[in-house]
């Protein structure tokens, strides 16, 4: 994890500098390539690993809302897709690329990317995704004139 970077990023989305939004994914999928130190369980790196997790999920939801707000779907979409593959636990990722695939009527492909997540949870937690999470798959799934999840 490349938190310089990060640091950048983060300014540039909050600041919603003159660069383009897609140039920004980039640099972004760049510092953030997985885990912060790997493998190192001490208590210190754990704390590390979680806040610089989250400040990287907050980014990229930052990175996602103003991709979607200049209407660049794909690039909202393929943003959220890469970073749960170097996290798949994140949330708040899963839930922001749920969203644009179901504003488009596309609830099928919405609801795949909370399976994966889910399973991705259940498998390293042992436990099911938060409420929020939960709410909007059975949300979706109604839209979509799905049954409830068992």
């Amino acid at each position: 994890v490349d938190t310089w970077t990060l640091d950048v990023v983060e300014r540039l989305v909050e600041q919603r500098e003159p660069v383009r939004p897609e140039r920004l994914v980039q640099r972004l999928l760049r510092a953030w390539r997985g885990e912060f130190l790997p493998g190192q369980e001490a208590e210190w790196a754990l704390a590390a690993r979680q806040r610089i997790a989250g400040r990287g999920e907050r980014i990229a939801e930052g990175l996602g809302a103003w991709l979607g707000n200049v209407g660049a779907t794909a690039a909202v979409i393929d943003l959220h897709r890469r970073i749960l593959e170097v996290d798949p636990l994140a949330e708040p990722v899963c839930r922001q690329l749920m969203g644009v695939p179901a504003a488009a009527g596309r609830h099928a492909e919405a609801l795949m990317a909370y399976e994966r997540t889910a399973r991705a949870i259940a498998t390293r937690l042992g436990c099911a995704p938060s409420p929020a999470t939960r709410e909007l798959a059975e949300k979706l799934r109604r839209e979509a004139g799905q049954p409830p999840a068992r």
